[in-house]
C-alpha cells in the first residue's frame, strides 16, 4: 500500500472566506522581522469570532499555550504575553520529497480538539482569539516543512518555545486570493 504523500496546494484556508480577511501577509517585515505565517482577522469586526477548521486532515500533536524563539510561554491571557497564545499543531505527514508537513494556529480563545486527534480537513478546531502575543482577535497561521526527513520537535509537555520558524514555507496565493476584501 502507498503511503499518502501530502499536498499543500490541497490545503483550504483555515477561516471561512466569508468570516475572515488577511490582516498581515505572510513574508511581511513587522518591527524588523520577517513574518513567518499570515495573519486572519474577523471580516466582521463586530461579529462573533469565527471558527478555525484544520486546513488538512491530521493528528493534533500540540495544544497549549506557547512561547515564541526560546521566550517563556505566555499565561494565555489575552493581549500581551508572548508568542502563539494558545495554540494548535497539526502533523499531516510527509511531502513528496519525505518532508514532515504540519500547519500551526495561534492566539485561538479556544480549543475543540485534544491532543492526539484525528481531524478532518474542514473539521472545527477551535475558535479564533486574542491570545499570546497578540493585540486583536485573529489567527496566525503557519505552514511548516521539516528540512530533513526528522520530524520537528514540539514539547511532550504542551507549552515552552515551538522553535522552528526556519521552515515556515510561503502560503498558498489562493488563500490570499479568497481572503482578501
Amino acid at each position: 500500500m502507498a503511503q499518502h504523500v501530502v499536498d499543500i496546494a490541497r490545503f483550504i484556508s483555515p477561516v471561512r472566506a466569508a468570516d475572515g480577511r488577511i490582516t498581515s501577509p505572510w513574508g511581511a517585515i513587522r518591527s524588523g522581522r520577517k513574518h513567518w505565517g499570515v495573519d486572519i482577522g474577523r471580516r466582521n469586526a463586530s461579529g462573533a469570532s469565527p471558527s478555525i477548521r484544520a486546513a488538512q486532515a491530521g493528528t493534533v500533536v500540540y495544544r497549549g499555550v506557547s512561547g515564541r524563539l526560546g521566550t517563556p510561554p505566555s499565561n494565555g491571557a489575552a493581549g500581551g504575553g508572548s508568542g502563539y497564545g494558545n495554540v494548535i499543531v497539526i502533523y499531516h505527514g510527509t511531502d513528496a520529497l519525505g518532508r514532515h508537513i504540519y500547519s500551526a494556529y495561534g492566539h485561538l480563545a479556544s480549543f475543540a480538539v485534544a491532543l492526539g486527534a484525528n481531524v478532518t480537513q474542514g473539521q472545527n478546531i477551535g475558535v479564533m482569539g486574542n491570545t499570546g502575543g497578540s493585540y486583536g482577535i485573529h489567527l496566525h497561521y503557519t505552514i511548516y516543512r521539516s528540512s530533513g526527513t526528522t520530524k520537528l520537535p514540539l514539547p511532550a509537555s504542551g507549552t515552552g518555545s515551538l522553535g522552528f520558524y526556519e521552515s515556515s514555507v510561503s502560503i498558498d496565493p489562493g488563500l490570499t486570493a479568497a481572503l482578501t476584501p
